[in-house]
C-alpha cells in the first residue's frame, strides 16, 4: 500500500513538473520548443496509464497537476502587478494559489474526457488528444 502511494506521489510530481517546465515556452524565456517536449510526454504519460488503470478521477486529478504546474509558473506577472499599490496585497495569496487551481481545472477536465474516449490505436488517441486540447 506505501508503494502504490509512493508511486501515486511521484506520478503527480512528475506531472506537475511537465507543466512548470511548459511555463517556460511563455515570455520572458520563450524557449517555445520546450512545448514539443513536455506536450508529447504529457501525452504519453496519459497514454501509458490509460492502459494500467482506469479510474477517470486519477486522469482528472492528473491533469489538474500538469495545469496547476503551468500556471502557478506562468501567472507570477499578476502577482508582480499587485505589489503596486498597497490596497491589493491582500490579494497576492489568492492569485498565487487559487487562480492557477481554478485555470488547472480546465486541465484536469481535458485529462478526464481523454480517459473517458480512450482509443487503442496511438495515433488515433494522439489526435484525439489534440483535439480535446
Amino acid at each position: 500500500m506505501l508503494d502504490l502511494l509512493k508511486k501515486d506521489y511521484l506520478n503527480f510530481l512528475y506531472v506537475f513538473f511537465l507543466g512548470t517546465i511548459s511555463a517556460y515556452s511563455l515570455p520572458p524565456y520563450n524557449y517555445f520548443v520546450i512545448n514539443f517536449i513536455s506536450f508529447p510526454l504529457f501525452f504519453i504519460f496519459l497514454f501509458n496509464e490509460n492502459k494500467k488503470i482506469s479510474k477517470s478521477l486519477s486522469f482528472f486529478k492528473y491533469g489538474w497537476s500538469f495545469g496547476f504546474g503551468y500556471f502557478i509558473c506562468s501567472l507570477y506577472w499578476i502577482v508582480i502587478s499587485l505589489t503596486f499599490d498597497e490596497t491589493f496585497k491582500f490579494l497576492i495569496p489568492i492569485v498565487i494559489i487559487l487562480l492557477p487551481a481554478f485555470l488547472a481545472l480546465f486541465y484536469g477536465l481535458i485529462a478526464y474526457f481523454f480517459s473517458i474516449f480512450y482509443i487503442k490505436k496511438i495515433i488515433s488517441s494522439f489526435l484525439l488528444f489534440l483535439v480535446l486540447f
